[in-house]
């Protein structure tokens, strides 16, 4: 595989076009060796608390009902659409300002904007709380309301810490929260399965993955009063008042194109089928748990610092081709096998939401890629075409769900909300590209060798996998996994070769 170098820097200078063009190379290695450190260490933190998640998983779906799965899925759906209000996402501008009072000062108003969409929420739940029951037709999410303030409060406080930690570069105590979190979620949901507490202890858990480490972040990551007063606050909240005013919209749509669904599906097809969708989404998200959150952060907080735009379109093509090497084999896998895999790593009851990750392979796969770029798109300022992009892609997503639910299959729907995925995810990949000086063109022909190759093999696995797969379904299942870890270990070579 070819991956894109940077164009050389242009000639000239007091030190003269050799001695430049030597230092700007030099500049350009330490700033991707500082970026590649800093996502390890924070996906180190990660990858132990989601590889601890993802393990747990196995052991879950054996200890709780796809009903009791259904039940988290609304529940984290609700909240998800909340979360977006929580801090108005003025939390998203902590790592923009130059002045470091600046970010102090974003953080008090993060602090109390959270505390009055507490207030919001529990407001909301005592009066409303009754007909989202009903609308989601999940009666046994009734007990659990008065938890979804509590949650706001958490996660809110959390998520604001976390942008003021990547600011100040403290990825090591981010790293350490990923896997508190993480233990934390994980001993809740099989302690309270193994009591048999049901859905209720699986919510605890969800709570706990997005509250523990709040008091770590607070004493660990320099946070003080100093030049914090109302007038600055009302100051920065001008400043940056693009994020409430079109992030939040943005962001409400893009998690209404995820979060939907598990409301729809507990509606239309039953509180089952929104559990079987929502382990999809889990295992399937859990790449980018592990890696694309992580790299997310570390690249909004490095491209935040560094602007110039030959550095950022150089790292930004070198993070894309390396995700898309990571993630093809790794989905490419889930679609030869997936009814099977599910079936054997979650148990029996779990083959639908192996047929429903066969069809939202290809989503994933952009998704995992496109993701953590998106953040250059604040960084360059264009949340207003950002939130119009989010707006058309909810309506894309819920389009193809409802084509489904009119048809009464929800195998149409998860395909055809997958497919949704992909064209958008594949259009908005070209827009990050377009905006750091590049195309979509250009980086598909730069990844056209590794595209035609892994293309090709996954076509001769999938025909054994048909001539092998039904009388041997393990022995065809670690034929493709034994291929498809050859090939991502051959590429990765080539792509670390190029990222040194």
């Amino acid at each position: 595989m070819t991956t894109p170098a940077p164009a050389p820097p242009a000639a000239g200078g007091v030190l003269g076009g050799a001695l430049g063009g030597a230092l700007g190379r030099i500049h350009r290695r330490l700033l991707r060796r500082g970026f590649v450190a800093h996502a390890v260490t924070l996906a180190g933190g990660t990858a132990a608390g989601q590889g601890l998640v993802a393990l747990s998983t196995p052991v879950l779906t054996r200890l709780y009902s796809p009903t009791d799965v259904g039940i988290l899925a609304v529940y984290t759906s609700v909240l998800s659409i909340l979360n977006v209000f929580a801090a108005m996402r003025y939390e998203m501008a902590i790592p923009l300002p130059e002045e470091e009072s600046d970010g102090r000062n974003l953080v008090v108003l993060c602090f109390g904007i959270v505390a009055a969409t507490t207030l919001a929420t529990l407001a909301a739940v005592l009066v409303f709380g009754h007909y989202l029951v009903g609308f989601s037709r999940t009666p046994g999410l009734r007990p659990y309301l008065l938890l979804l303030p509590i949650s706001i409060l958490g996660s809110g406080a959390y998520q604001t810490l976390n942008y003021w930690a990547a600011r100040r570069k403290a990825f090591g105590v981010l790293s350490a929260t990923k896997a508190t979190q993480s233990a934390g979620q994980v001993g809740i949901q099989i302690g309270g399965g193994l009591l048999h507490f049901g859905a209720g202890s699986l919510i605890l858990g969800f709570i706990a993955s997005n509250c523990l480490g709040i008091g770590s972040l607070l004493r660990r990551t320099g946070l003080s009063a100093a030049d914090v007063s109302l007038a600055r606050i009302a100051a920065v909240a001008r400043a940056y008042r693009n994020f409430p005013l079109y992030n939040t919209l943005h962001g409400v749509t893009n998690v209404l194109g995820f979060q939907l669904p598990p409301l729809l599906f507990a509606r239309y097809f039953g509180t089952e089928s929104a559990g079987q969708f929502g382990v999809t989404m889990r295992v399937l998200g859990v790449p980018s748990f592990l890696v694309g959150q992580a790299l997310a952060q570390v690249f909004y907080a490095t491209v935040a610092e560094h602007r110039d735009e030959e550095q950022s379109r150089a790292l930004t093509e070198r993070v894309a081709a390396g995700l898309f090497v990571v993630s093809f084999p790794l989905y490419s896998l889930v679609a030869l096998h997936g009814p099977y895999l599910f079936s054997l790593v979650l148990g029996g009851r779990w083959e639908t939401s192996g047929r429903y990750a066969q069809l939202m392979v290809p989503w994933f796969v952009f998704s995992f890629v496109a993701s953590p770029l998106a953040t250059f798109v604040l960084v360059k300022g264009k949340q207003r075409a950002a939130m119009f992009v989010s707006l058309y892609e909810t309506g894309l997503r819920v389009m193809g769900i409802w084509i489904g639910i009119r048809y009464g299959s929800a195998l149409l729907s998860v395909g055809l909300f997958a497919a949704a995925g992909t064209i958008i995810y594949v259009a908005y990949l070209g827009w990050v590209l377009r905006l750091v000086g590049t195309g979509l063109a250009r980086w598909a022909a730069r990844m056209a060798r590794f595209g035609a190759s892994g293309v090709a093999l996954v076509a001769v696995l999938w025909l054994q996998s048909r001539w092998l797969g039904p009388a041997l379904p393990l022995a065809s299942l670690l034929l493709s996994a034994a291929s498809l870890g050859l090939f991502l270990t051959f590429s990765w070579r080539r792509v670390a070769r190029s990222m040194a």
